[in-house]
Parts: structure tokens; C-alpha cells; sequence
């Protein structure tokens, strides 16, 4: 679990979950087949580069004998079949996360050779590795060979957690995955299992035991590839458990997402008087006046032109004194930042929990706080959400990552003179395409000898490649400012001579953030002409850019996920050198387009005109639907690859 609820859930842990319990079993070490054979696999598996044979997941909650506190050993076991020398190098060194480890109480280890012989880990073969914050183990695995076995496992003590996610699909197929949770009888976990159509057997209670026991085993588990516009690490198969009931302190539903809206409001709102101290210093040192949400958005323009978001920031980081010393702050810092700010206006406002939809979507249906990853803030008035953490961002756009998905809404409410928070989901709405343009003006000339294209480009951006650009202009340095700038328009053309590029319209202003960013530039390139006798080659294509493209050679597994709705219409005006036509002006003409009901929500439409030596052209592409399914997938990639194929587009133009 995150560190966003990691105290209060704590505090929960105590009063739930750390009670006698006298007659829960003890621990049991675990214990693997000690003389055991090399594994016999048919010819599809044993051609695999990389083939998992076994992973065992085995959680164990025990009660601790010295002070009754529960405590979980978790173990994880793997038998892998390593077939070339790059799946030798990605197997031979094991990484034990140690985090919330209180002791490493088992390390075993084996490789086998082709003919089934056995070298077994050395214990000194072990050294721990600092990344970050977190400390992990490596146990590096001797002896292995290209066509023989890897076998492992370790146990782990650690604290009890509450929630927890377990992927059991990788980029490597699977013959044989198996979960199981055994925990004291005073205790219930409840169980979900993503892409996957199965579930977690709870075995007939044996009192004598006094513990409940779940299971999960499944076979031949297939590989899963990262494909085009797809949430991968969310598409895989996974389990998720949260702790449910524990009899010992009533009957009713704990961790619940009603549960977690006290720490939630008490963690972002209970300030102590040193932050509301420099809080309020800091509000009367800018001293803004107006309308209130004005009045907001100029503090967070502010804030985010000066301050810096910094991950590992630290819990100082997230008190509003350091904050404000330091110039930095992590989510949470930020989110406290803005919600005192906000209460001190009288804005009406709620703090919005969040997960990411591309590695694990907010499930509503499932109350796991391991879905409350990061943070919002939802302005009421305004019907607008608040990034508190990206600075490039001001009221009204978020994480692509949170659009199109739910939260957990975390509001007060006041009954009689107490203050109670309420927890609800809600939606997080994804905006229209037309809130996120990048478009184009072009205007293409030959020189005399025709060896050369003078280009006049006017490219304007709104949302968030808009918000990027502007963010930048008001940081960097000027030469800095100046390479940006210069990508803009090389984005077109990599050998693009340029003459001048600037920005038409920078609108950095707090009041002018959702204007668009437009940016001029002139430049001179060849690259765009190949000549043949009295034929001149001309890559029109290019004049749009380098286009994704989705061509699958394998059955589409994942469904369409976009990151945000998005549109490009790009205007283009070539003046046709004086004496030459078009052969082939028809190929221009692309049109794809995909139909939800009556509305069109993927276009690719491009048209031309003539008149004269000057040839007009206009393309309308945008995407405007966060999801499609997977069985549609051929109606999205035309679109898709509509624009790809335009990129291609040579004109013959012949004296």
C-alpha cells in the first residue's frame, strides 16, 4: 500500500487486526520437493526461450508468539526453463524485494543442468542492493546453463499487509501457477481475479485448525505482449486481496472505502499549527484579492512556476512548512498546499483518490486501497480537477493516466458543529478532442531549380502538449527555449534549414493557460523532393510528419485503451511549379472512419483541391473514445494507419 493512507491504515491495523488470537496455528516453514527430477516438457515448451514450469505464491498470517501481533510470511518459489543465453542472463540473478521485510527467514536455490544434475546455492552467493528507498537482496544463481532449470524460493517476514496485488501472467508463458492464504479463523479476506475467469477456493474450515485457507491453481498460462495503444501491466492476470472481517472486533465489513475517507480528509486537513502558521503567512505575503477561483488559480500558477514536485521528497516533504522553505513537495504535500489554500477562499472542493488506468484501473466494485495511488483535487464549482503534483498543468487537466476512470471522493460534511468526511466514487471524465489540438498551417514553394522546398509552417497547440511548451517557456534558458522551438518545426523535417522560428502566441498568463501555444517558423529543405528527368517526385506524405502505426502480425489480445482524446487538422497549400501538373492528386484522398451509434468517434478524412498551380489540401483526424473493444480492433487500427499511409504519399508531378 502507498504512503498516501499508510499511518491511518496503521492506526486500523491496530484496532482491527492485533488481537489475541490463542489458538491460531503457528508458522509452518515452507518446504520444496528436496530430490526431485529434471522437468519433462513437450516440444512447444521446451522451445520457448524463457518458459516458467512453477511460481508458488504462499502467504501465511500467524499470530506472533512474543507480543500477538500478525505478522504474514510470504513465499514465493520458481521453477524456470531457460532455453537461449538471454533468458540465462534474465534468470540467474534473483531480486527480493525487502521492503517491509522485518527478516529473510528462508533462501533455497538449485540449477539444473540438461542431464538433471544439481548445484545447489551457496548462502554467500547473497548481497543486498540500495535502490531508492527500497533494499533488495540478490541471489545470484551459480552453475545455470543454457537448456537446464532455474529452481528458487524465499520466505519473507513481514508486517500484515491489509492489500495486496499478485500478476500471475508475464511476457513468458506459464505451465503451472498456484496461490494460496492460510490465515487465523478470526480472519476473512475477500478475493478478485482480473482478466481471468476464475476464483479463490476457500477449503472447508477444520476447527481443530482454528485457520481459514484460500487456494488458486491455474494451467498452461499464455505469454502477454505489449501491444499499440493498450493498458498492458492492467491486461495482465492478476489477484487482488484485502482483509475483510475480523470476527474479533464485530461483525461488519472493514476497509471499506467509507473507512478510508477519515484518514484520507484527517491526513490532508488536520494541519498543525506550525503549517497553518506558514500557511497563512504565505497567503497574506502574495495577497491576491478578486473572485475566489481567480484568486486560485493565480496562487496555483504561482506555486507551480516555483515550486517542484519531488517523488521521493520524504514525509517533510509533505508538511506545508517545509513545503514552503524548500520549494518542493511530494503528491500529498502538494494536495495539503492547495486544499489549504482553497478552504482559506471558501471554494468548495473535494480530494479525489486515483489509479492508474494503463497499470491498474480504479475498480469501484472492489474496495482495495491499493487503489488509491495518487491524488486529485476536484473544484465543485468549476466541475474541474486539479494535478496538484504537475506543475506543467493548471485547473482543468490531469494525468492522461486518471481520465475516463473512477475515484474515491473524499468531502466534508458539516452535522451540527461536527465536521464528518464522506467517501463516495465518482466519474472522472475524459475531455472532447477538441480540447487537445495540434494543428497545422503549411504553406510549400519550389525554388527556381526545383531542388528546393521553402516551407512557412504555423503549428498550434491546446491541452497538453500546449501546457508542456508553455511550461517550458516560462523555465528554461534561452538557447534551451530555442532548441524547443527548433523541434517543432524538425519534427517535419529532420535537415530543416531554418530561417526563423518564434512563438506567435505564448499565452502564459494564468488567465490565458487554456489559450492555445502557436508557433512560426520558415525553414528550406530537399528532402522532400526527388527529381527524374522532367518528373518531380514530391513526398507530400511527409509534410504531416512521422505517423504511428499498428500493424499486427499476431490476433490482437488487449483492448484499445488511448491515452487522451486528441485531434490534428493540418491545412497545406503547395504552389505547383509553373508548367507541371499532378499525375495522381487522387491518392491524397484517404477516408476511414469508425461509428459509435451515429457518432463518429475515429476520423481520418483527407481532401484536395485544384485551382490553378495551387493545390489546397485538408485532413480532419482526431480521436474522441478513451476505450474500444478488442473485437473492433481492425475498425480503429484503419483509422490509425490511414494517417501512417498518407505519411507515404508520393505526387508525380510531370512537365
Amino acid at each position: 500500500m502507498n504512503n498516501i493512507i499508510k499511518l491511518s491504515a496503521l492506526v486500523l491495523i491496530a484496532n482491527l487486526l492485533f488481537s489475541l488470537a490463542t489458538n491460531a496455528q503457528a508458522y509452518k516453514p515452507y518446504q520444496w520437493e528436496e530430490k526431485r527430477s529434471i522437468s519433462k516438457l513437450n516440444e512447444i515448451e521446451e522451445n520457448y526461450g524463457l518458459y516458467f514450469i512453477k511460481k508458488t505464491e504462499q502467504y501465511q498470517f500467524v499470530y506472533d508468539p512474543v507480543d500477538n501481533k500478525l505478522i504474514c510470511y510470504i513465499t514465493n518459489h520458481d521453477i524456470i526453463k531457460v532455453n537461449n543465453d538471454e533468458a540465462l542472463s534474465k534468470s540467474n540473478q534473483v531480486y527480493i524485494p525487502m521492503r517491509n521485510t522485518i527478516e529473510l527467514t528462508a533462501v533455497k536455490a538449485r540449477s539444473f543442468d540438461t542431464e538433471g544434475n544439481v548445484i545447489n546455492f551457496d548462502e554467500n552467493n547473497i548481497k543486498e542492493l540500495e535502490e531508492d528507498e527500497s533494499g533488495y537482496k540478490i541471489l545470484a544463481i551459480e552453475g545455470a546453463v543454457v537448456g537446464g532449470e532455474i529452481e528458487y524460493y524465499y520466505t519473507r517476514k513481514t508486517s500484515a499487509p491489509n492489500f495486496m496485488t499478485r500478476y500471475f501472467q508475464f511476457s513468458n508463458p506459464m505451465k503451472s501457477y498456484s496461490f494460496s492464504l492460510e490465515c487465523p479463523d478470526n480472519l476473512a479476506y475477500d478475493f478478485k481475479i482480473y482478466n481471468h475467469n476464475a476464483e479463490i477456493v476457500m477449503a472447508e474450515t477444520d476447527t481443530s485448525k482454528h485457520v481459514n485457507l484460500y487456494t488458486f491453481n491455474s494451467e498452461n498460462i499464455p505469454a502477454l505482449f505489449e501491444e499499440g495503444f493498450s493498458a498492458y501491466q492492467n491486461s495482465k492476470r492478476r489477484i487482488e486481496f484485502k482483509l475483510a472481517y475480523n470476527s474479533k472486533s464485530g461483525k461488519a465489513r472493514i476497509n471499506t472505502w467509507g473507512d478510508a475517507g477519515k484518514p484520507i480528509y484527517n491526513s490532508i486537513y488536520n494541519l498543525t499549527a506550525s503549517e497553518q502558521k506558514e500557511l497563512t503567512k504565505f497567503i497574506k505575503k502574495l495577497n491576491y484579492s478578486g473572485d475566489p477561483i481567480d484568486v486560485f488559480k493565480r496562487y496555483e500558477h504561482y506555486i507551480k512556476t516555483n515550486y517542484f514536485f519531488e517523488e521521493n521528497g520524504g514525509n517533510n516533504a509533505s508538511q506545508i512548512d517545509f513545503i514552503i522553505k524548500n520549494k518542493y513537495a511530494t503528491s500529498k504535500g502538494f494536495t495539503k498546499f492547495y486544499a489549504g489554500i482553497l478552504n482559506h477562499l471558501g471554494i468548495k472542493h473535494e480530494i479525489v483518490l486515483v489509479s492508474d488506468k494503463n497499470k491498474k484501473a480504479f475498480d469501484p466494485e472492489f474496495d482495495s486501497w491499493n487503489y488509491l495511488d495518487d491524488y486529485l483535487v476536484y473544484v465543485n464549482e468549476t466541475k474541474q480537477f486539479l494535478s496538484p503534483k504537475i506543475t506543467s498543468f493548471r485547473l482543468g487537466t490531469i494525468s492522461t493516466s486518471y481520465l475516463d476512470t473512477q475515484g474515491l471522493f473524499v468531502r466534508p460534511e458539516q452535522i451540527q458543529n461536527f465536521t464528518y468526511p464522506i467517501a463516495h466514487i465518482a466519474d472522472i471524465p475524459a475531455p472532447s478532442y477538441k480540447e487537445n489540438f495540434d494543428n497545422m498551417d503549411i504553406n510549400v514553394t519550389f525554388s527556381d531549380d526545383l531542388e528546393i522546398n521553402k516551407i512557412d509552417l504555423v503549428r498550434s497547440y491546446t491541452g497538453y502538449s500546449a501546457d508542456y511548451y508553455k511550461y517550458a517557456l516560462l523555465l528554461l534558458e534561452d538557447e534551451k527555449k530555442k532548441e524547443m522551438l527548433e523541434e517543432v518545426v524538425k519534427y517535419l523535417a529532420l535537415d530543416a534549414e531554418i530561417e526563423n522560428v518564434e512563438v506567435q502566441e505564448a499565452n502564459t498568463d494564468y488567465r490565458l493557460w487554456r489559450k492555445p501555444f502557436v508557433v512560426k517558423g520558415n525553414f528550406n529543405t530537399n528532402s522532400y523532393i526527388e527529381l527524374a528527368g522532367d518528373i518531380i517526385l514530391f513526398k507530400a506524405g511527409e509534410l504531416i510528419g512521422l505517423q504511428s502505426e499498428l500493424y499486427q502480425e499476431k490476433e490482437r489480445v488487449t483492448q484499445i485503451v488511448n491515452d487522451f482524446n486528441r485531434g490534428y487538422i493540418r491545412k497545406i497549400k503547395v504552389t505547383i511549379p509553373d508548367g507541371y501538373t499532378i499525375q495522381n492528386p487522387e491518392d491524397l484522398v484517404i477516408k476511414k472512419q469508425v461509428y459509435d451509434n451515429d457518432r463518429l468517434i475515429f476520423n481520418f478524412d483527407s481532401s484536395y483541391s485544384i485551382n490553378g498551380q495551387v493545390l489546397e489540401i485538408e485532413i480532419d483526424e482526431y480521436y474522441d473514445e478513451i476505450y474500444y473493444p478488442v473485437d473492433k480492433f481492425e475498425e480503429f487500427r484503419g483509422v490509425i494507419n490511414a494517417a501512417a499511409d498518407w505519411n507515404k504519399i508520393v505526387l508525380v508531378m510531370k512537365n
